[in-house]
């Protein structure tokens, strides 16, 4: 019997090669039917909202509506060497 070939995916630089019905290293991106698949969702805040979706928030103090808060921000490098 012949194994199932597996399928390089290019989304980021570990190049994972993923068996069919399984997903890469980062549980992200599947083989499906020998295709890459992106096997989480998106979600659009803004759409979630238009259609009376719930938004649960992440942490206090409760959101003032801007994007990020000056004082809040922390930058670092994680995910910089992805696609």
């Amino acid at each position: 019997m012949q194994n199932p070939e597996k399928i390089r995916c290019d989304a980021c630089p570990v190049m994972c090669y993923i068996a069919p019905g399984q997903t890469g290293a980062c549980d992200r991106y599947a083989n499906l039917g020998g295709r890459i698949v992106r096997s989480d969702p998106v979600t659009i805040l803004s759409r979630t909202l238009e259609q009376g979706g719930r938004i649960v928030p992440f942490a206090e103090p409760a959101w003032d509506g801007e994007i990020i808060r000056p004082a809040d921000a922390f930058v670092t490098g994680i995910g910089a060497g992805t696609t």
